[in-house]
């Protein structure tokens, strides 16, 4: 029930990483939800950004469950590390 997926990321879990992240020094949490997820390979993705690993262990070792894992498979989760540069324009 790809409504009821959207529903809870959006209004219970977007909130819970959100807070987390702020909390372990994380500065840029990006959600982007799939148009057709019958046709995606991914219901969506979500980027966080820290300044440097230690926010990530942080975030890790902070982060509750909130139910998303009724949807998310853990195992089959792609997870990827990159290190990012910002161009800022003010």
């Amino acid at each position: 029930d790809y409504d009821a997926f959207y529903d809870h990321w959006l209004s219970v879990h977007v909130p819970n990483v959100a807070g987390t992240l702020t909390g372990a020094g994380g500065f840029r949490y990006v959600v982007g939800l799939s148009l057709d997820p019958l046709k995606s390979p991914y219901a969506g993705m979500a980027e966080l950004y820290f300044h440097d690993r230690s926010g990530w262990d942080r975030y890790k070792a902070a982060i509750t469950d909130d139910g998303m894992s009724r949807w998310v498979d853990n195992d089959g989760t792609l997870l990827m590390y990159a290190r990012t540069e910002f161009v800022a324009i003010p």
